[in-house]
């Protein structure tokens, strides 16, 4: 069914101020890229497919484009599936044309324009010259057809329109009987039609273009008030069409000539829905338009089941022709009652037979068809494949069986995705307490749980009235009994009720709790005591319905509701997100005219509360989503009347601000171990730009960020974020239009291959085709790959290591915890030296004169050693201490560098090019000169990171993960890659 991202919601729901517009694109930057492995997660299908193209080169190559979610590829006759969106910056695809000689390009239409691949869709341009300026708050160029000339292969037409007749305020621009061409395959482009006013004027609406393929310049147009033809290329038009219907409100549909015979046309025609008398169905011409005369295909209502409404949608939104044969042609109905299907004629249209018979439709079934595109294989004869509203179909034999190419049914009743991800997904959430299973709430099509990270999933709606189960909003889970969650189900698209709802067998089965008060379909879900007795906390923002929005408590799990006032909670009324941090509260509200966001506070279950008021002086836009660590309170927010939308961060639990991200809607924000996790959709409701970066991680909380980039994941239309409770490299990613993600942040990690070790990962150094890594109470070498060859197990607190002629020397931090002064004089600095080889003890060396607790250790190349020390009692806080020694680890000299406060000191200490590189545990990294140890720069990236491994063009980073499912604590160590940029390299000075 129609499918709406969060942005295109909120665009029609808020009044966005242009000033802040501009500004966010003054202020945009381009982050630089993360490579992350991807993976898509869903059932398959789910939203309008509006184009379908059988490559006439390739018989099983397929191009499919969706209402929302871009442009897919099929290589295997529609057997699987690849999302392609790279640079196809709006995810509106209507038509996809491709060139009659070179595979290779593509040119398709969308909301936002053309878009051109020469690459057979992995990547994408979107050329400008010649096309209206684009708008910022709707769609200056939408486009609804492009059509290749088989006569001159170059050469191209695009026509502007809307699919299905969208009458909106951000599609208006768009209506004014537009076309262009590019006679260079796309690359430019100009308006034909500017001295005709016949088609170009407001409100005229092209929905479909036929040139003549034996005269390229006489061109016929279906629009929404009437047929045109021109016979000068575009310049002049003139009303044609005796003999169609006349009626009120007519629209024609679609239109197609036989290549061959090309004064042999067909066109769907239908009047409104509810007018009367409803005519519809196919006309044909047989003189290139001048008149026409109706078919015999089925009229409405005439294959209805009995009991259904007389004027249900129901008309032929597309036909193709056989470019052949005048006297075969192909059409599809759309009614959302009744699965009619696909027609054809051989006989010019005297008459029409049913060709579709789907016995085994696949999971969509909740639905009648509606046509949403039509293809007919030029390089495979009797093969067509059907776009619906959700679904892809396909024949090889001209209709006699059909198969479904939009999912995988498998023989335990599950799905399993195959690429076609076309849904909107509204919430992702995994299980705290069991790995790999996920919990899945889409627009229209309700709620899935999948045991297996998304392989496979199973739609769980038992209990769920019919009227409520459009969509799940939000999922949350019970602390003490991993079975128990509570969801909010509801109707997105109608008046936005919605319903409370709770399972006791893991999301199977849902029993409804509303219990009264008016819950709402935009609902997030906050837990604040998980076990017995539940307190649970629902907001609910009535975008469009006001008196659905609220703040609503239940100290009894949801068997009773507590509405909050807003004598008590000035925001109660008009909240946008809520979340707990350890039993305290917080719930965001939305910008004013003149006033930007609020944040209150409340710390007993809700009864009193108090406001961050640091944060109303930011003048942020409407508070989307929290992710709090520690005293850390990240706010994702979006641009609205006077408020800024982006990234906000408090590192003093809601004392004082900071805005780290500029953009127009920040949709979503995590923490993923050091990492900040933020989303930011592209704006769905204008034509494409700057705005939008897709997922974007920082790792110095918001002060750089990296923009995550994978194979089909690219600017994604990110809607929500999870984070694997037991792998913090792993997210959940829901998009407006592609369905569920799994993202690796850290794909091409070395990880040890043979087991966790206990005591967390201090450094790592590399020796030839070896690695070191020092665990707290380990030594292990590795392979590059990760694979353990030898180990040795130390009690002491080890912390840096280096290798030098064949001998492995560890800084040994010794005592863990906090020492005081006196006892570390007792305590020299001490450094083992292990063989490098098998890894057995060769000596325990004791620095006089040092006696700070080591975190980190570098030899030079003058043979020197340097030691960083982790913070001692007598350094202040903003001050760092490193010793230097001689090669035979004797004291040098003691330095002290001062710093912004840090929590430990030096954590890694890294000779590269020249310089030393002191990588501070809670500050950023300090470069110094490695001779004279003067000062150089400061740079981001230290992550709070153990070990460093530097290269030719990159650096590899240690981290520790505890394994959540293991007692006691047992610890995953990698070493994952980071660009030279965040340590100051730039291209030129590699």
């Amino acid at each position: 069914m129609r499918q709406t991202t969060c942005a295109m919601v909120m665009a029609t729901l808020f009044a966005v101020s242009p000033l802040l517009f501009s500004e966010a694109v003054s202020l945009g930057e381009v982050f630089p890229e993360q490579p992350v492995g991807v993976k898509t997660i869903g059932p398959g299908g789910g939203g309008f497919i509006d184009a379908l193209l059988a490559s006439r080169h390739n018989r099983n190559r397929f191009y499919a484009g969706c209402d929302v979610g871009g442009f897919y590829r099929s290589d295997d006759a529609g057997r699987t599936w690849k999302i392609l969106n790279d640079g196809f910056s709006n995810g509106m695809c209507h038509s996809i044309a491709e060139h009659p000689k070179n595979p290779e390009i593509l040119v398709a239409g969308s909301d936002g324009g053309v878009y051109v691949s020469r690459d057979g869709g992995l990547h994408w341009t979107n050329p400008t010259n010649g096309f209206p300026v684009a708008r910022n708050f709707g769609y200056a160029r939408p486009i609804i057809e492009v059509v290749f000339d088989e006569s001159n292969p170059d050469h191209v037409w695009a026509a502007s329109g809307c699919p299905r007749g969208r009458t909106g305020e951000s599609h208006k621009a768009g209506r004014m009987g537009r076309i262009f061409e590019s006679f260079d395959a796309g690359a430019t482009w100009k308006q034909i039609n500017d001295e005709s006013k016949v088609v170009t004027k407001k409100g005229m609406e092209i929905r479909s273009i036929s040139p003549n393929m034996k005269n390229p310049k006489d061109l016929l147009v279906a629009t929404n008030e009437g047929l045109f033809r021109s016979l000068d290329g575009g310049r002049h038009w003139s009303a044609i069409g005796s003999g169609l219907p006349d009626c009120e409100g007519l629209q024609l549909e679609c239109i197609s000539r036989c290549d061959a015979v090309p004064e042999v046309i067909y066109l769907t025609a239908r009047a409104d829905k509810g007018k009367v008398p409803r005519k519809c169905g196919v006309w044909k011409s047989v003189d290139g338009g001048a008149t026409w005369t109706e078919t015999a295909m089925p009229k409405d209502g005439s294959l209805q089941y009995a009991g259904l409404w007389a004027h249900s949608y129901w008309s032929y939104p597309h036909i193709v022709a056989d470019p052949a044969n005048p006297d075969v042609c192909w059409a599809a109905s759309a009614s959302w009652l009744t699965p009619n299907g696909v027609f054809k004629t051989v006989d010019g249209g005297k008459s029409w037979q049913q060709k579709f018979d789907m016995k085994h439709r696949g999971w969509l079934n909740m639905w009648g068809f509606y046509s949403g595109a039509l293809t007919v294989s030029k390089a495979h004869p009797g093969s067509v494949a059907w776009g619906t509203s959700g679904t892809i179909y396909r024949t090889d034999d001209e209709g006699k069986t059909w198969r479904q190419c939009y999912t995988i049914e498998r023989a335990d009743g599950k799905l399993e995705g195959n690429g076609l991800e076309t849904i909107c997904s509204q919430c992702v959430y995994a299980d705290l307490y069991r790995r790999d299973r996920l919990f899945l709430g889409f627009n229209d099509v309700g709620f899935f749980v999948s045991d297996d990270r998304g392989k496979s999933l199973t739609r769980a709606m038992k209990g769920i009235p019919p009227r409520f189960s459009n969509s799940c909003f939000d999922l949350k889970q019970a602390e003490d009994d991993p079975d128990r969650v509570w969801a909010v189900f509801g109707r997105w698209g109608a008046d936005e009720s919605g319903i409370f709802c709770e399972s006791t067998d893991g999301g199977m089965s849902w029993n409804v709790k509303t219990n009264g008060f008016v819950c709402g379909a935009w609902a997030q879900i906050a837990v604040v005591n998980g076990r017995k007795p539940y307190v649970l906390a629902v907001v609910r923002t009535g975008y469009e319905r006001r008196e659905r929005s609220g703040t609503t408590i239940s100290y009894d799990g949801g068997d009773t509701w507590n509405e909050v006032s807003t004598n008590a909670l000035p925001i109660a009324k008009r909240p946008t997100a809520i979340a707990v941090h350890k039993g305290v509260i917080l719930v965001g509200s939305g910008a004013g005219k003149e006033k930007g966001a609020r944040i209150f506070a409340s710390k007993d279950l809700g009864k009193s509360w108090f406001e961050f008021k640091s944060f109303g002086e930011m003048k942020a836009g409407n508070v989307r989503e929290f992710a709090i660590r520690g005293k850390t309170i990240a706010v994702a927010a979006q641009s609205v009347n006077c408020g800024k939308g982006g990234v906000y961060v408090s590192r003093d639990a809601g004392k004082t601000w900071k805005q780290v991200l500029l953009d127009w809607c920040s949709s979503s924000i995590r923490f993923a171990g050091a990492d900040l996790i933020a989303g930011c959709p592209k704006p769905g409701w204008r034509d494409p730009c700057e705005l939008g970066y897709g997922l974007v991680v920082s790792s110095d909380f918001g002060e750089t960020w990296r923009q995550c980039r994978g194979e089909g994941f690219y600017r994604a239309q990110i809607s929500h974020i999870a984070v694997d409770p037991f792998d913090e490299s792993r997210v959940f990613v829901g998009t407006g239009g592609n369905g569920d993600y799994e993202i690796d942040l850290e794909p091409d990690a070395i990880r040890l291959k043979d087991g966790a070790y206990g005591g967390h990962l201090q450094d790592v150094c590399r020796a030839g085709d070896c690695l070191y890594w020092a665990h707290t109470r380990t030594i292990l070498k590795t392979d590059l790959k990760g694979r353990v060859l030898a180990s040795v197990k130390d009690p002491h607190h080890n912390a840096g290591c280096r290798v030098k002629d064949g001998k492995l020397y560890v800084a040994v931090c010794r005592v863990g915890g906090r020492i005081s002064k006196e006892a570390m004089k007792e305590h020299p600095l001490q450094i083992n030296i292990y063989d490098a080889n098998d890894l057995h003890l060769i000596e325990r060396k004791f620095v006089e004169g040092a006696f700070d607790r080591a975190g980190s250790l570098e030899i030079l190349p003058n043979g020197n050693f340097v030691v960083g020390c982790l913070r001692p009692p007598d350094v202040r806080e903003d001050q760092v201490r490193f010793y230097v020694l001689d090669p035979q680890l004797k004291l040098i000299s003691r330095r002290e560098i001062d710093h912004t406060p840090v929590k430990l000191g030096i954590e890694v200490i890294k000779y590269f090019r020249g310089d030393l590189f002191l990588f501070l545990y809670g500050g950023k990294t300090i470069r110094l000169d490695a001779e004279t140890f003067a000062e150089k720069g400061r740079h981001a990236g230290t992550e709070g990171q153990i070990g460093c491994v530097m290269d030719k063009d990159c650096y590899w980073v240690g981290k520790c993960r505890v394994r959540k499912d293991t007692k006691p604590e047992v610890f995953d160590s990698c070493l994952v890659r980071r660009p030279l940029s965040r340590l100051g390299f730039s291209k030129e000075n590699k």
